[in-house]
């Protein structure tokens, strides 16, 4: 409505702006869905609105996607990184744009996912924001590791962890380790890949992180695999 606020009040009277698009539910609420009736509407109204116009409707736009969807690896996480980023708030965009990285990795879809991982190595964010920095390279590594670039795979998380480790930050180091152990499965280096999620644990059980349980699973499946059985069922348990 903020939109149609803004146009000559002729137009509004002769041309539908918008159009019902059905509903859909999120997070168990019901949504309605609209579309510009024409695309010449929509330009528009977009030439209308001056750069700063423009990024406020951005950020709105995003926001309003984050309180429909909340934060996390969804759908919606690319839209939100798009609009966060053309309204000109790059940390937020950051955020989301790992958000969709994972998303696109968690789908297979590795290609996006690199795209939106690279999106937060720009130098001003490991400046102002080094754990996102860190957190979009460990993605970069995950999708080395499941194109099967392994070497690489190896190089960018190692890169991780140092800067984890340089920033003290326990819940990224044990990302980078936990990731790095899974490298190490892949190439057959089964007691690289105990030791490091032996590490893993270790941080994790010390600051108390809910992940630890994950990386206890990986480490039974990596002590099953090396003939450890007793030591496997211990740790599943």
């Amino acid at each position: 409505t903020e939109f149609i606020d803004m146009v000559d009040s002729r137009l509004v009277r002769q041309f539908r702006m918008l159009l019902p698009g059905g509903t859909m539910t999120v997070s168990g609420r019901q949504q309605h869905r609209y579309a510009f009736s024409h695309a010449l509407l929509r330009d528009y109204l977009d030439s209308r609105l001056n750069d700063l116009e423009r990024q406020h409707y951005h950020i709105r736009t995003a926001e309003a996607l984050l309180d429909l969807y909340g934060p996390g690896p969804h759908e919606a996480a690319e839209a939100i990184a798009l609009h966060f980023e053309r309204g000109g708030d790059r940390l937020r965009a950051a955020r989301a744009h790992i958000d969709a990285g994972d998303h696109a990795l968690n789908h297979r879809d590795f290609d996006r996912a690199r795209m939106h991982f690279e999106r937060v190595s720009e130098p001003g964010i490991r400046q102002d924001e080094p754990s996102q920095y860190i957190h979009a390279q460990i993605g970069l590594g995950n999708v080395a590791r499941r194109e099967g670039r392994l070497p690489r795979a190896r190089e960018v998380l190692g890169q991780a962890l140092d800067l984890a480790r340089y920033h003290n930050l326990p819940g990224l180091e044990g990302s980078a380790l936990e990731s790095m152990a899974m490298v190490d499965m892949d190439a057959g280096d089964i007691k690289d890949g105990v030791r490091r999620l032996r590490q893993v644990i270790d941080l994790w059980i010390g600051s108390d992180d809910e992940s630890a349980a994950r990386a206890l699973a990986n480490l039974s499946y990596l002590l099953y695999g090396a003939g450890c059985y007793e030591e496997g069922i211990d740790s599943a348990e």
